[in-house]
């Protein structure tokens, strides 16, 4: 199900290769490996443009794991190359550590040289043929030497570009999308609002017919209506708040007194100062 997979993406610990291009490797000078004796060290010399001083040759699965584990800088590799049934081999008994990263090389393949007119030709050709078409004898031979891949099913036998485990910015799009329908539905609502409540003419007082007075009206409104400000009081009562000043003649005291009331109500002291 979706929710298993989420999940397993996001708890089940993954391999996350620390290069994943050949320039990386190439432009910070990384010790490189390849199996000892093999056509590698001339496609990585020649047609990658590898340092040939940064080529080291291995020649065991061993070695690779050894040199893998050491790094770049402490004697070892940052990366193997190698011909893809050898990687299969490899990453048969070290799965857990290692994964094929980046794109398959095109290599010119393998070839059996004869003499002109020798008879052993055609029946090479036939066993080879013979071996290639048969299912059951390469199911066999698949398991007998990489019988230790099925262990593995992150790994696999796939080829991967990329580290595929979710963190914060995989829901970057979901989290932009979410804000923009937000926003906008917030702005559309706003200018509907005002829209439908933009007093007319008439309802402004003479003499102050700007369109100031005109937007500060409907922000009020606005306000009023949501209650943006001050306390939701239940039920939809509102109270109005009114400041009654009194001076004392020839007296230095005044009175302060405030007062509320409710709306249908008579007018209730609330507060009472004496200065």
């Amino acid at each position: 199900s979706y929710t298993a997979n989420l999940a397993s993406l996001l708890t089940v610990q993954r391999i996350t290769p620390e290069f994943v291009d050949v320039q990386d490797l190439i432009r910070n000078r990384h010790f490189v490996g390849y199996q000892k004796g093999s056509f590698v060290r001339g496609l990585l010399a020649g047609q990658l443009k590898f340092d040939e001083s940064r080529l080291i040759p291995y020649g065991s699965p061993e070695e690779y794991h050894e040199a893998l584990s050491k790094g770049s800088e402490n004697g070892g590799v940052a990366a193997i190359f190698d011909e893809l049934p050898c990687i299969k081999h490899f990453l048969a008994k070290y799965c857990n550590k290692y994964k094929t990263v980046g794109p398959t090389y095109k290599a010119d393949g393998f070839a059996f040289a004869f003499p002109l007119r020798s008879p052993l030709v055609s029946y090479i050709s036939r066993a080879i043929l013979k071996v290639t078409q048969d299912k059951a004898i390469m199911d066999g031979i698949e398991g007998r030497y990489f019988r230790g891949q099925n262990s593995c099913p992150e790994q696999g036998a796939a080829i991967f570009s990329d580290n595929l485990s979710l963190s914060v910015y995989s829901f970057g799009g979901l989290f932009i999308i979410t804000g923009v329908v937000s926003v906008s539905s917030v702005l559309i609502y706003v200018v509907l609002f005002f829209q439908s409540n933009w007093p007319s003419s008439r309802a402004i007082r003479p003499g102050d017919r700007s369109l100031r007075s005109k937007f500060s009206e409907t922000a009020n409104k606005f306000i009023r209506e949501h209650r943006l400000l001050g306390c939701p009081w239940k039920n939809g009562s509102k109270m109005a708040l009114t400041s009654q000043f009194r001076s004392m003649e020839a007296s230095t005291n005044s009175d302060i007194r405030v007062t509320a009331r409710r709306q249908n109500e008579r007018e209730r002291p609330l507060l009472s100062m004496h200065v």
